[in-house]
Order: structure tokens, then C-alpha cells, then sequence
């Protein structure tokens, strides 16, 4: 059974933004007990790619070094805003229904995600130019390596931390 986490020793919570605080309370012979563990929040990147099998591939290898995903078939759901707000964006260029360089330039036009890196990926080699001019941070050719998908994220990542700080 979960139950809501109150602080007895007026602790200042917002210094905890970046960890999830999980709690459950239960009973143990007749006894009350409440159990919280505190864990850092994991970045998270939200995946665009209509590919499910190679979505499937970015989740896995990003969920094992301990990232946090979110993936979407298409652009529908960043165009109407209805996704989490990542810390970095991987887009595949060829989409069902809305480019992923039309969704490169509406995330960097928006003021709330403009900072987040984005990352294009696409299997054509000249497309990494018209990503870079659609405001693309970088981009990765496929078929990739994990060594290189990893360096790239982990780059941007700290260079967006670096720049938050």
C-alpha cells in the first residue's frame, strides 16, 4: 500500500528536486511501518523514431546506463505538447506524417525547449547538414555504434548541465 510522504523535521524539500522520493507504508505484525528510499532522478531523453525495432534498441541501450526514455512512433504528441519535458530529444529525420527536421525547428523555436539538445538520426549522410541548419545539436548516421550514441548523448547531457548551472 503507498501512502503519502510528509516531512516530520521541517526539511526544505525543494533542495530534493532532483531525487524521487517513494515510500510505502505497511503493517508488520500488527505494527505500522513507513519505508522511503530516495533515488536520483535518471536524465531522460524522449525518442522519436517510427522504426520500432531500432526504438526498441535506443531504449535498451539508453535504459542500461541508466538513462530514463520515452518513445514516440511520430511527432504528433511534441507538436501538440503533450510529452514530459526530456533533457535531451533523439529525432529520426524520415517520420510518418510530420518531418523530424520540421520537429527539430519547433523545439528550438519554443522558449520552454530551445536549451534541450537535439539529436538527428537518420541512414542518408547529406541529411546532416539540413539537421544542422534546422537547429539540430548533432547527428548520428545510421546503422551507429552504442559507443557512439552513447558519447554523443552523454556530451550533450553535460553540456547541458554545465549550461543550467
Amino acid at each position: 500500500m503507498c501512502a503519502f510522504f510528509s516531512d516530520n523535521v521541517g526539511r526544505n524539500f525543494n533542495s530534493y528536486k532532483n531525487f524521487v522520493f517513494r515510500c510505502l507504508l505497511g503493517q508488520n505484525n500488527g505494527e505500522w511501518l513507513v519505508i522511503c528510499v530516495v533515488t536520483p532522478v535518471s536524465d531522460r531523453i524522449c525518442i522519436i523514431e517510427d522504426d520500432e525495432g531500432i526504438q526498441d534498441v535506443l531504449k535498451i541501450i539508453l535504459r542500461n546506463e541508466g538513462y530514463e526514455t520515452t518513445a514516440f512512433t511520430n511527432g504528433e504528441a511534441i507538436m501538440e505538447n503533450n510529452y514530459i519535458q526530456p533533457d535531451l530529444f533523439l529525432v529520426d529525420k524520415q517520420l510518418p506524417g510530420i518531418d523530424g527536421l520540421i520537429i527539430c525547428e519547433y523545439l528550438k523555436s519554443k522558449r520552454e525547449t530551445k536549451d534541450i539538445p537535439v539529436v538527428m538520426m537518420s541512414a542518408h549522410p547529406n541529411v546532416k547538414k539540413l539537421a544542422l541548419c534546422a537547429g539540430a545539436n548533432d547527428f548520428i548516421e545510421k546503422p551507429f555504434s552504442k559507443s557512439v550514441l552513447l558519447q554523443i548523448v552523454k556530451v550533450h547531457l553535460q553540456n547541458r548541465k554545465g549550461h543550467i548551472a
